[in-house]
């Protein structure tokens, strides 16, 4: 009687949880054959965003890297100075001119989740590497952000990153 009662547990499970992710992939699948330009996969687009911030910030001052790349009230949210808890585009360009300049940074951008059709999170990890090998090693630390698509672009809406602490020292035996 136990094993009846799960199985049929069993089914009615996979029914109500399978049918509706096969139903979000059947439509996922046929809408991204739909796309055009103006109405992209919200994910790809702002993946795409995320992916292209190290050649932005490679080839663009202070106020073009923050204006292509942030909503006008963004939010920054960074674990020291130069970051803190920073509102809108003024305080995170200042926030970004008082960071060291002579770094290469590389992000990777690798989890991402639709919240709805004009808002993305995703999530991956950064390093920022000295361009000088004399002036320290290279920083790393993780990120999340929010996208938004505001007048066609996707923008960050909220920044949260962190930087990965060194190993404590080793205790003296």
């Amino acid at each position: 009687m136990k094993t009846g009662l799960l199985a049929i547990a069993a089914l009615v499970t996979v029914e109500l949880v399978c049918a509706p992710f096969a139903a979000e992939a059947q439509t996922h699948q046929v809408s991204k054959t739909r796309k055009t330009h103006h109405n992209e996969d919200p994910v790809a687009g702002a993946k795409k965003a995320c992916d292209n911030f190290g050649a932005l910030a490679a080839k663009s001052d202070t106020a073009q890297l923050v204006n292509s790349f942030y909503a006008e009230k963004a939010t920054y949210i960074g674990p020291t100075l130069p970051g803190g808890i920073l509102i809108g585009r003024e305080a995170i360009r200042k926030s970004y001119a008082e960071a060291p300049a002579d770094v290469t940074f590389k992000g990777t951008c690798e989890h991402t989740q639709k919240l709805s059709d004009t808002v993305v999170a995703i999530s991956g990890h950064w390093i920022a590497t000295p361009n000088d090998p004399n002036k320290g090693e290279a920083r790393k630390g993780s990120f999340a952000l929010i996208f938004v698509k505001e007048g066609g672009k996707w923008l960050t809406a909220v920044d949260s990153w962190n930087i990965e602490l060194p190993p404590p020292p080793a205790k003296a035996q």
